[in-house]
């Protein structure tokens, strides 16, 4: 995963800061391909795991990160421009 998004990171800045539409798919596809196979190595806890009878059920610290690499969040990368921090509008694609 850092591999992937060190090379998303470079090819983005390469091209000025946002990536053109098919590249980015490509960038996406195979993103969405490492977090599916993180999913199967790293499955989330079962209801039946549970200690105790309140709060959320306990997770790892390998499964918290992957849950939050499957918001999305990080594929921003290659929607902003340099000048475009603010903006949300290219990041509505994804």
């Amino acid at each position: 995963m850092a591999g992937l998004l060190t090379e998303i990171n470079t090819a983005t800045t390469a091209a000025g800061g946002c990536l053109d539409e098919a590249r980015a798919e490509q960038y996406r596809q195979y993103y969405r391909e490492v977090i599916r196979d993180a999913e199967k190595e790293c499955p989330p806890p079962e209801e039946k795991e549970r200690t105790g009878k309140r709060g959320k059920i306990a997770r790892s610290k390998a499964r918290n990160l992957l849950e939050r690499l499957r918001e999305n969040k990080v594929l921003r990368l290659f929607y902003r421009d340099a000048g475009d921090a603010g903006d949300t509008a290219k990041t509505k694609k994804l």
